[in-house]
């Protein structure tokens, strides 16, 4: 019976032993890595961000994504800016990881101009090699297709949509969302743009 314990009792030190040593190698191998997720994890959450403030002043200003000029370059200015943004953020998570300071040194005010330019012209032409479209940063305009919009069945009068239709509306609606938020749960509508029922509303109301 003291031969029996005294196994179990090697076998689980070396399970023990086993598991130290496997853990110091996940150890050794992913503490590199988390530092530039932090970063990546921070300049990431600032880029949206700062697209989501845009989208709220362009609401509040009347700029959406079908404004000639205003729009495109509201999304430029945009991307740019949330980039500059993006940027600053990763290096202070590096501060912090490096040094424990955010701003050591008044290192917020050592900011070279020529580094928030690289990071905006970085972060528009990553943007465009991306495929994205300025003007669709904007917040959409319901009396136009919206900023997700991506391709359309024609409108066939008041009865446009019939059963086949309306399986095709669903089953985009499913895969893409809503071209205007961009959600793929709850109700949609199979209504035109402009909308239809509100033609016909004005056309009553003018007679």
């Amino acid at each position: 019976m003291a031969m029996r314990r005294d196994a179990w009792v090697d076998a689980a030190s070396q399970c023990q032993t086993a598991v130290a040593r496997v853990g110091a190698y996940g150890a050794e191998i992913t503490s590199p890595a988390l530092p530039f997720l932090a970063q990546t994890g921070a300049a990431g959450a600032v880029f949206l961000a700062g697209l989501v403030g845009f989208q709220y002043a362009g609401y509040v200003c009347g700029i959406s994504c079908v404004t000639p000029a205003l729009g495109p370059m509201f999304g430029c200015a945009a991307v740019g800016v949330s980039s500059v943004a993006a940027g600053q953020a990763a290096a202070a998570m590096h501060r912090l990881i490096e040094v424990g300071d955010l701003w050591p040194n008044n290192s917020f005010g050592a900011t070279q101009r020529e580094e928030i330019l690289l990071h905006a012209l970085m972060g528009i032409a990553g943007f465009k090699a991306l495929g994205g479209s300025f003007r669709n940063v904007m917040p959409s305009n319901l009396g136009y297709p919206g900023a997700l919009a991506r391709f359309s069945i024609p409108a066939k009068g008041e009865g446009y949509a019939v059963e086949a239709e309306r399986a095709v509306i669903r089953r985009m609606f499913k895969q893409f969302g809503c071209h205007h938020c961009g959600r793929r749960s709850g109700g949609w509508s199979a209504s035109i743009i402009p909308k239809l029922a509100l033609r016909t509303i004005c056309l009553q109301t003018s007679r």
